[in-house]
Parts: C-alpha cells; sequence; structure tokens
C-alpha cells in the first residue's frame, strides 16, 4: 500500500509597510474625530436655534419660527426651509435663507408688488405674474387699476396665478399707459378685457391735472386688442387738442378704426 503524502501548505508572510499603516491609524482616527465633533455640535446648546436667532427682515409668522426653534443649525436645511416659507406666504416673491454660526439662521423676504386688482366678486391685488397677493376686499384699492375678465371668479384666492391672455394684453395696455405718461394727466379706475376685440379702459381727471371730466362721470375709451402703442398717442393728441374744451360732454372715444369716433352726452 502506497503511503500518503503529507499536504504542505504555503506560508505567506504579512509584512506592513509602516507608512500604509500610520495613514490608515490616522484616517480611522480622523474619521472617528470628525464623527465625534458631528454628534458634539449636533448636540450642544452653543449650536441650538432660539427665537432669539431667528432674524427676519418681514414677520414670518410663529408657526414657521417653531420648525426651526430647539434644531441645531447643523441639520437644518435652508432650502426646504425657503420653500416652506413660500408655501405659506405666496404673497412673498423670493426667500432666502442664510445660516450663520453658531447659531443664527437669517432670513431676507422680498414681497410681491402689486400692479393692478382683479375684479370679480371682490377685488383682489396681483402682481406683474398674475399671481394674486392678497385676500379680496369688497371696495376697490386706491392706487391700483381694476380689471376684469370673465371665467375665473370661484378661482380666485391668495396665492392663485391667473392664466389667461386677455389678462396678459390687459397688464401690456397698462404698461403702455404708464410709459406713455398718460397717468400723469388722466385717471384710469378699470381695464375691461372680456372681450379682447373691444378692450376698453375707462378714464377720469386727476385733480391737479386740470382737465375737465366731470367728477362723477367717466369716459370710455375703446381700444381694441392691438397697437396699443399708437393708439394711446392719438388719444392723448385727440383730448388734448380737439377735445380739450369738449371733455365735459364726452362719453366714448373709439380707437379701434382708422378714423376716431367720438361720442357725446345728451
Amino acid at each position: 500500500m502506497a503511503r500518503k503524502r503529507r499536504r504542505k501548505f504555503k506560508q505567506f508572510n504579512f509584512n506592513f509597510h509602516p507608512k500604509v499603516t500610520w495613514m490608515s491609524v490616522v484616517i480611522v482616527l480622523f474619521a472617528a474625530g470628525i464623527l465625534v465633533l458631528w454628534h458634539f455640535g449636533y448636540n450642544c446648546a452653543v449650536f441650538t436655534i432660539s427665537q432669539d436667532t431667528i432674524k427676519s427682515n418681514i414677520p414670518i409668522g410663529k408657526a414657521v419660527e417653531t420648525t426651526m426653534e430647539k434644531k441645531s443649525l447643523f441639520s437644518l436645511d435652508a432650502d426646504i426651509l425657503a420653500a416652506d416659507i413660500r408655501r405659506r406666504h405666496p404673497e412673498y416673491k423670493d426667500v432666502y435663507v442664510v445660516k450663520k454660526f453658531p447659531s443664527t439662521v437669517n432670513v431676507e423676504i422680498k414681497r410681491r408688488v402689486a400692479l393692478a386688482q382683479i375684479k370679480g366678486k371682490l377685488y383682489y391685488p396681483l402682481d406683474s405674474q398674475a399671481v394674486i397677493v392678497d385676500e379680496g376686499r369688497s371696495s376697490p384699492s386706491q392706487g391700483l387699476i381694476s380689471i376684469e375678465i370673465s371665467g375665473h371668479n370661484d378661482s380666485f384666492a391668495k396665492g392663485y396665478q391667473i392664466k389667461d391672455e386677455r389678462l396678459d394684453r390687459a397688464f401690456s395696455l397698462i404698461e403702455t399707459l404708464q410709459r406713455e405718461n398718460f397717468l400723469s394727466e388722466f385717471s384710469v379706475k378699470l381695464i375691461n378685457a372680456v372681450d379682447p376685440q373691444a378692450i376698453y379702459f375707462l378714464i377720469g381727471s386727476l385733480p391737479q391735472s386740470g382737465n375737465r371730466i366731470p367728477a362723477q362721470e367717466e369716459i370710455k375709451v375703446i381700444i381694441g386688442e392691438d397697437d396699443f402703442k399708437s393708439k394711446v398717442s392719438l388719444l392723448k393728441e385727440v383730448v388734448n387738442s380737439k377735445l380739450k374744451d369738449k371733455l365735459s360732454s364726452v362719453k366714448y372715444i373709439d380707437l379701434r378704426y382708422k378714423k376716431v369716433y367720438v361720442g357725446f352726452r345728451r
């Protein structure tokens, strides 16, 4: 019978390079240190946000402050906080949140500026992006031109963005009236854009202008849907020269055709 040979196992010699060993130890200790510092910072009172360390140029409300209080500055997500403030306050256009060590949170807010007001069941102020910036009021706000369109009355609410081409035309008309300095001579109380082909606005006198439109009367100006710049320029020429002494009896001015049509009160 043949003898069984014993298996010889190879021997491996593990030689640790001193530099690699020390580098590994340093990395482990560094990671452990970072973990300890993070745990310390997360729970240390020095880095805890309080009501006194929340700074804002505009009051952000107790509900928002509560979401930050007693939290560590390290755990606060500035982007999520800014999005939460915008959700709670649609009247804010831009919200910037900056964390400042050890525990301060600076909130910089830019409000939306009302350009006009939409007329529905109530009067709602809205900005140039057609976002309603405040609750509705039963009477129009002074200094804001009212715009009337149809089909959105039940949707009007704070934060709602109106998407309607007729509203875009009304904004374009307001822009033209401002650029042509028409609003320095006359007041415009209402723009009716229900029918795009027959957009009209109502004008009255400004106290300082000296124009002779009776205080309780208004002139209806039918301007149509396009070419606002040339039509407003023509309107200024008509009212300041041809109709200057007759404004008190003018009922409407129609600018939709090559010839300007004027209607008088009887």
